[in-house]
């Protein structure tokens, strides 16, 4: 008996192993949200938020950086000449 008992338990974890990932195949995430989320989040870039973000020019930042070109020689002096006069 115990030997049936066994290829039984295999069986079912066959069949639940099985069931499991066609589930997975069939589940879907869908995540929608509301305009003022968004709004806050800033998802609407060239619009200021209500905390006064500007969001064109951080996502113009963001892009400069990325591409390299954000940091010039002037930007560079401009900025060490600021930090020298505090």
């Amino acid at each position: 008996m115990s030997a049936v008992k066994d290829a039984s338990a295999v069986d079912h974890s066959a069949q639940l192993q099985q069931l499991s990932r066609e589930l997975s195949r069939e589940i879907r995430d869908d995540v929608r949200f509301s305009a003022e989320s968004q709004r806050l989040d800033g998802s609407n870039p060239g619009n200021t938020s209500s905390s006064g973000v500007r969001f064109e020019l951080v996502n113009r930042i963001k892009a400069e950086i990325a591409s390299g070109t954000y940091e010039t020689p002037d930007k560079m002096d401009i900025a060490l000449s600021r930090m020298l006069a505090r």
